[in-house]
């Protein structure tokens, strides 16, 4: 699984290193807490909305846009009902609801949720989703087809065949 946390402490860790910043001025000019940078380092895991307080402070694109696009697009590909993705993703059916509402989860639980979409769509619907949430036009959705599963997965249990449609 793709450990976002793992990849958060190494993008800090790589920003200390390369600056020569003191991991407590980092907290308390990107956070207000001084302790912030030692408690990762010990294992506690931010929310989303703290690490993206601190991408943005080190120069770094936040999260929390993207990882909300890919929800939002895998949403409209693949047709999963939002309480579906909370409660087998997140283990919460409210998960997208409070997601929308401005709820930020743990970077665990935002890995858990990127991986449990990845093994649930398939290549084409992959593509389609990080063009859709790059906000690029994508391939268009089984149901937006006038003969229903003829295009663009041109068979009858609705599963893609690996040819773009004529």
């Amino acid at each position: 699984m793709n450990d976002l946390a793992a990849q958060f402490r190494a993008t800090v860790e790589a920003w200390l290193n390369r600056t020569g910043t003191p991991p407590a001025r980092l907290g308390q000019q990107a956070l207000g807490d001084p302790s912030f940078v030692l408690r990762m380092r010990r294992g506690r895991v931010p929310r989303l909305d703290t690490a993206d307080k601190v991408l943005t402070f080190i120069g770094e694109a936040p999260a929390g846009p993207a990882f909300r696009g890919e929800i939002e697009a895998f949403i409209e590909i693949t047709r999963t009902k939002p309480y579906v993705l909370g409660l087998d993703a997140a283990g919460d059916p409210s998960f997208v609801a409070r997601l929308r509402r401005g709820v930020s989860p743990r970077l665990d639980t935002v890995g858990r949720v990127r991986s449990w979409m990845a093994d649930r769509c398939s290549d084409a619907e992959r593509t389609a989703i990080r063009a859709i949430a790059a906000g690029e036009p994508a391939l268009p959705r089984r149901s937006d087809t006038k003969d229903g599963d003829a295009s663009p997965t041109d068979n009858k249990e609705g599963e893609w065949n690996g040819r773009l449609p004529p």
